[in-house]
């Protein structure tokens, strides 16, 4: 069959196609790198960079080389990219695990850690994770680690047992929170009890470039925001701080400073720090004796940061007894005996009864300096005028040294 003239007119009227010319090697290889710099780079901005040549020693980057080893590839400082653990956490999702868990050893089965996170694994696998169920997994795998067995003795102090070991459990729960969807607008950091737990579990964990990202998220300019609107972030942020403080002071100072930045860049109300700043300023007293002070430098930044903040001049008098080079009880000394320090209106408030235990514990570790200083006299006139003072209100003896600013 002839094709008819007009068929063979419209022909022309389209332009000739041809197939691409092949690639070499070498540009197909260059083709690939840069889809894949620009896949890195999209995830990057979403996640965030979280280390950097000086953060190869860094928890985070140890826990990120660990799994990479377990799962049988050479490690390397590329493991601590975002976008890589991103994947991974994709891959190592329980709502794609399909793999049958391997009989664990006898002694596994006791401590029951791995034993659990795999009833964890199988649950999100069914979905029939909730954020109570979630959390009482993470309240098990607490009580897990610190049971006490042949190896590991049992561990009363209130203060050690904050400090949570590597379990991996926190990793899971992010997992779900993620492939869930609840992370996309945070509101399970409404839920105080699940967030005071899991904060602890990420920080013990290494994980604390995802809470830095959360609290970028919640302190997102907003012109039409007022301070009642960061309460989600001002949470989040005194609970990271008391988790940092329970492992490294250090570490919690920088924590805070870094926050201080964030919040600067957004704009936020200094109400969004405030809380945290005091919780830190609190610690750092209640627990001297069992932390290590930051360096002088990290501390003057802390202490200008409070000054900002208008905490209240018994943490500023507080953090003048530590301070790690030149400690003074000047301000201690000053604002006890001021009359400002005892305006109290109701002593059978809460919020009356934590004042006056600050200032209570105060005025003991001003008296410890005073005594250490060989002015024993003045210690002793201090703390009796404060224990007369603090009777007009409320019986001394009841106010015990117990810091009460922890995160609900």
């Amino acid at each position: 069959m002839q094709r008819t003239r007009a068929l063979g007119s419209l022909k022309d009227l389209f332009p000739r196609l041809h197939q691409p010319l092949p690639l070499d090697k070498r540009e197909s290889q260059r083709l690939l790198e840069t889809i894949k710099a620009s896949f890195r780079k999209q995830l990057d901005e979403e996640h965030g960079w979280i280390a950097s040549d000086g953060d190869k020693d860094s928890p985070r980057l140890k826990m990120a080389t660990a799994q990479t080893a377990r799962a049988g590839s050479v490690p390397s400082s590329a493991s601590a990219r975002p976008t890589d653990r991103h994947m991974r956490a994709i891959l190592d999702n329980p709502l794609f695990t399909t793999r049958v868990e391997a009989p664990k050893p006898k002694e596994m089965s006791v401590n029951g850690l791995e034993a659990h996170k795999a009833v964890f694994r199988k649950a999100v696998s069914r979905g029939l994770v909730t954020l109570n169920t979630a959390q009482g997994f993470l309240m098990h795998i607490d009580s897990v680690a610190f049971r006490p067995s042949a190896e590991k003795p049992a561990v009363d102090d209130p203060w050690l047992r904050s400090q949570l070991p590597d379990t991996g459990a926190g990793l899971l729960v992010l997992q779900w929170l993620r492939s869930s969807g609840q992370e996309r607008d945070l509101r399970f950091l409404a839920n105080a009890n699940f967030t005071n737990i899991l904060v602890r579990f990420l920080v013990a964990e290494g994980l604390d470039d995802v809470i830095f990202a959360w609290l970028r998220r919640l302190m997102r300019p907003n012109a039409d925001k007022t301070e009642p609107t960061y309460l989600a972030a001002k949470n989040l942020l005194g609970r990271f701080v008391y988790a940092k403080q329970t492992r490294d002071l250090e570490s919690a100072y920088t924590s805070i400073l870094k926050a201080a930045t964030i919040a600067e860049e957004k704009q936020c109300p200094p109400a969004v720090l405030k809380y945290a700043w005091c919780v830190l300023a609190n610690e750092t007293t209640l627990h001297h004796d069992k932390q290590t002070i930051p360096p002088a430098h990290i501390f003057d930044q802390f202490v200008a940061l409070g000054q900002t903040l208008n905490p209240g001049a018994q943490f500023m008098a507080q953090l003048s007894l530590r301070h790690p080079v030149d400690p003074t009880s000047d301000p201690a000394v000053e604002f006890l005996q001021s009359k400002r320090a005892w305006r109290v209106n109701d002593a059978q408030n809460p919020v009356t009864l934590r004042y006056l235990r600050h200032v209570h514990r105060l005025a003991v570790d001003t008296a410890q300096h005073l005594a250490q200083a060989n002015q024993v006299e003045e210690a002793s006139r201090l703390f009796n005028f404060v224990r007369e003072k603090i009777s007009l209100f409320t019986d001394p003896k009841e106010l015990d040294l117990v810091g009460d600013l922890e995160p609900a």
